[in-house]
């Protein structure tokens, strides 16, 4: 369970779970036991289908603030938010990242992309600036 998501929310979600799973087994045969399992677990299953989908609405709104773009550079389709998983195909973790939503293009945009660019301009204006105050030494120190 996630934290951040306030307690009356939760009662909420629990007593709609709890409805859902009453109306998903109301009509089943069995013993009262077999029948309140039912309604437990079923009302498990939508309680915690909620918090999972709460918790990616979150993340998806953090995040959304978090990259430049917000349409595909490339094909102009909207720009949609990964989190950070496991391929299916290769069973490697992958970081979180952005993508763009058409199938059909391959452009994705990475937090690591942008500290990474960030880190080479500021080593590059670092070394501009070693090399002007060098060039600056140089010069003063003919005269």
């Amino acid at each position: 369970m996630d934290a951040k998501i306030d307690q009356k929310s939760k009662d909420i979600c629990f007593f709609n779970s709890l409805n859902a799973a009453i109306q998903v087994v109301k009509d089943r045969d069995g013993t009262d036991e077999q029948i309140r399992k039912y309604i437990v677990d079923w009302r498990n299953w939508f309680y915690e289908e909620w918090v999972r989908w709460r918790v990616m609405a979150d993340l998806r709104a953090k995040n959304a603030t978090l990259c430049p773009y917000k349409e595909c550079p490339e094909c102009k389709s909207n720009v949609k938010y990964i989190p950070a998983g496991v391929s299916k195909k290769s069973g490697k973790p992958y970081d979180e990242f952005w993508g763009c939503s058409n199938k059909e293009c391959k452009w994705t945009y990475s937090p690591k992309d942008a500290e990474q660019a960030q880190k080479s301009e500021a080593e590059d204006r670092a070394m501009n600036e070693h090399t002007i105050d060098e060039y600056y030494k140089e010069c003063h120190k003919n005269n």
